[in-house]
C-alpha cells in the first residue's frame, strides 16, 4: 500500500489427483461414446490473482481486479448411473467431464459527488471447458435424458453502472443496469 495505491498480488496452486473406475462401462451404450472403464484425472493448475486500487484524485478512483477461477463439477455430473429425475426426464452424468476455467478481468472508475457514489465497471470473461446441459431423447421409452458436457469456450464482455442516491437520512436508492 502506498498513499494512493493499495494493490494485491496472490497465486493459488490446485493440484488434481482424481481416478473413477466403472464396473460395467457398456452402460454408455445408448450414449454412442467410448466406454472406457478407468478415468484419471492428474493435473497441477495455477490460479493468479491481482487487485490494484488507484485513488485518481480525492473523489475518483480506479480499480483493476484480475483472476483465473476454477469451477469443477459435482460428483453427481460426473456420476455415469442414468437415474430417473421424475417420469419423463432420466439424468446421467459424464465422468470424462472437465473443470471449467474463468478468466476474469474488470476494471472499475467510482466517483463520488457530496453522498452519492457512481461505479462504471468494464469486465471480459473467458471460460475454458465450458460446461452446458445436453438433453437427448431416447425414443425406446419416448423419454428425456439429461446430461452435462464440456461443449466449447465462451466469451463475455460488458459494462455496467451503478450508483448510490442518498435522499434524506433515512432513504436510500440503489440503481444499476
Amino acid at each position: 500500500k502506498t498513499e494512493r495505491i493499495e494493490f494485491a498480488l496472490g497465486l493459488r496452486m490446485e493440484y488434481m489427483d482424481q481416478t473413477l473406475k466403472i464396473a460395467n462401462p457398456d452402460y454408455f451404450s445408448i450414449f454412442d461414446r467410448p466406454a472406457d472403464s478407468v478415468y484419471i484425472a492428474k493435473q497441477p493448475d495455477w490460479f493468479p490473482l491481482v487487485h490494484l486500487n488507484w485513488k485518481i484524485a480525492e473523489n475518483d478512483q480506479l480499480i483493476l481486479a484480475v483472476n483465473r477461477r476454477i469451477n469443477k463439477p459435482p460428483t453427481k455430473d460426473m456420476s455415469p448411473f442414468l437415474y430417473r429425475r421424475h417420469y419423463e426426464v432420466y439424468v446421467v452424468g459424464d465422468p470424462a467431464l472437465q473443470p471449467e476455467y474463468m478468466n476474469q478481468a474488470e476494471l472499475s472508475y467510482g466517483k463520488t459527488i457530496g453522498q452519492q457514489n457512481f461505479t462504471f465497471t468494464g469486465f471480459y470473461r473467458a471460460t475454458e471447458n465450458a460446461i452446458f446441459r445436453v438433453n437427448t431423447v431416447y425414443p425406446e421409452e419416448n423419454v428425456l435424458i439429461r446430461s452435462n458436457t464440456n461443449a466449447g469456450n465462451a466469451r463475455a464482455i460488458g459494462g455496467e453502472l451503478n450508483t448510490n442516491i442518498y435522499i434524506g437520512s433515512k432513504l436510500t436508492g440503489f440503481f444499476g443496469g
